[in-house]
């Protein structure tokens, strides 16, 4: 429902931009859709990171919805991996990273649930600024056995959480970047990635 471009960015950049019908999603998925490239498990001794660049052109309520980190497999389809409502929370999923909602769109929120369990947010670790970019990250440390969050290279101590917690997802995540169009979206909205990193000890 929507479409990428290589924007015209010295390093190279690609512009996720929405054709401006409700609840259409513009997806990126690592693994085929199929697999994941990082296995979260309570007490690992393998750290893993995640960390994204992005600005988006809109913060307007009601515009775009976005979310950037990790999902489990299969999450490049339709309703997929946000739901079809006014805010376009994150469906039932296995999933951590930073979703921004459709009716609060200058607001990111550090997301995270295990499938079936209750979802988890730590509500606007950042407030964007539309055409400004953001770095957004998350690394898991062994040595305490929590996920913590970065945003600007600058860690928010409040949004960490435990492996050990019910809701920490379990099942092989792969990194995906999704846009959602809500209600008031025109076919100019974007969202812009500068660049992803990830890796994992194995």
């Amino acid at each position: 429902g929507g479409s990428f471009v290589l924007a015209d960015d010295n390093k190279g950049a690609i512009e996720f931009k929405t054709d401006a019908t409700d609840n259409d999603s513009t997806t990126l998925i690592s693994g085929n859709n199929t697999t994941g490239l990082i296995l979260p498990a309570n007490a690992s001794k393998k750290r893993w990171w995640f960390e994204a660049r992005v600005k988006t052109d809109t913060i307007t309520d009601g515009d775009i919805a976005f979310f950037l980190g990790l999902t489990e497999e299969g999450q490049a389809a339709d309703t997929k991996p946000m739901a079809d409502d006014g805010t376009h929370a994150i469906n039932d999923i296995d999933h951590v990273g930073f979703h921004v909602a459709g009716d609060d769109g200058d607001g990111v929120n550090f997301v995270w649930n295990l499938a079936g369990q209750s979802a988890q947010a730590t509500a606007d670790v950042k407030t964007l600024t539309a055409d400004t970019y953001v770095s957004l990250g998350m690394k898991y440390e062994p040595d305490d056995n929590k996920v913590h969050v970065y945003v600007d290279g600058v860690e928010n101590k409040n949004a960490a959480f435990l492996m050990s917690h019910a809701s920490a997802p379990a099942d092989n995540l792969a990194v995906c970047l999704s846009m959602k169009a809500d209600g008031g979206a025109v076919n100019t909205d974007k969202i812009t990635i500068d660049w992803v990193r990830y890796a994992s000890e194995y």
